[in-house]
């Protein structure tokens, strides 16, 4: 065989060769590629998995780690209405208006709303405010709202003011209003009841 033609074979040998290992190459690079993408992708799925499980973690042991007062129902709030015993104060964080329409017998309008901060005033600017006395921190302050959101949200402000004692109305005014409970209906002033005649 020529000498030439024999050269030329090697190299298209030798280039077929190269064109080989090359593919070869790149396809074990591809795959490579793909697996460390897939194990890049799984890394970052059991990253986000543990995050989440962090974050579940965490709400979980704020619901358990539960500070709030205990829940009362009808029979002992009305119990508590009727005894007229001193160490409690029932305490309506509804709105005034809502207050003014009717309450629960011997209960105190401490708005959860218009006046949330109410309680960490001290004595005199409470008195000022609201006409009465502020309740010391050593009774049980009971509180109810319409439905039971706002009492909840008042109780647990009432904590962070030192109030330990604390019952929460889990039915709060409607519970009350289904079972047929005493209301108390404040008497208008006269001004008021003057003012509301005319405008009639």
């Amino acid at each position: 065989m020529p000498a030439f033609l024999q050269s030329t074979r090697v190299v298209a040998r030798n280039a077929l060769k190269s064109s080989a290992a090359r593919c070869f190459s790149n396809a074990v690079l591809r795959q490579s590629v793909r697996v460390g993408s897939v194990a890049h992708h799984q890394n970052a799925r059991l990253s986000m998995a543990g995050m989440k499980s962090s974050v579940q973690l965490r709400k979980y042991t704020v619901i358990e780690s539960d500070a709030s007062a205990p829940n009362i129902d009808f029979s002992k709030m009305k119990e508590i209405a009727s005894s007229s015993d001193p160490k409690y104060v029932i305490v309506d964080v509804r709105e005034p208006d809502e207050y003014s329409a009717g309450h629960i017998p011997h209960a105190i309008n401490i708005p959860c709303k218009s006046s949330p901060g109410a309680l960490g005033l001290d004595p005199e600017e409470f008195k000022l405010t609201f006409g009465f006395d502020k309740p010391s921190a050593e009774k049980t302050l009971v509180f109810y709202c319409l439905a039971g959101v706002r009492a909840r949200m008042s109780e647990e402000l009432a904590a962070t003011f030192g109030y330990e004692n604390r019952l929460n109305y889990i039915g709060s005014f409607k519970d009350w209003l289904d079972n047929h409970g005493e209301i108390v209906v404040p008497a208008k002033a006269p001004e008021t009841a003057k003012k509301a005649k005319k405008d009639a």
